[in-house]
């Protein structure tokens, strides 16, 4: 006992070093994750908006669960490494996210409109 206490006597740097290492370590372990998982996630929903104006476009209206399944396709193809981690069901919630946006840019961006339809929102153009 008294030479632990001595070696901690001597080398009190080192220990609150290691504490603090110690300390970062375990902050870094929990923080690190989710800022990944948060960039991953911006990163799916801004791909998926892209995923649903194209399968808009090739497919049309009214075409709800053929147009779903063309996107998770497609995502599949893209994003291959999470098909085990994303289930069908948490990829459907996270395009109908994405379809919030699209229907916003249907219904006020002229260029989207016309990209998808072939026509504007008011006949005239710009």
């Amino acid at each position: 006992m008294n030479l632990m206490l001595n070696f901690l006597i001597e080398y009190w740097t080192l220990a609150a070093l290691f504490m603090v290492g110690f300390l970062l370590l375990v902050f870094a372990i929990f923080k690190f994750p989710t800022s990944i998982k948060d960039k991953l996630y911006g990163k799916i929903v801004e791909w998926l908006i892209y995923a649903c104006i194209e399968a808009e476009k090739y497919l049309g209206q009214g075409t709800g669960q053929v147009k779903l399944r063309y996107v998770y396709n497609l995502f599949i193809q893209r994003f291959s490494y999470l098909r085990y981690l994303i289930s069908f069901e948490t990829f459907s919630l996270l395009v109908d996210e994405a379809l919030v946006t699209v229907k916003k840019l249907l219904e006020t961006n002229n260029d989207v409109m016309f990209y998808v339809y072939g026509t504007y929102l008011n006949e005239g153009g710009d």
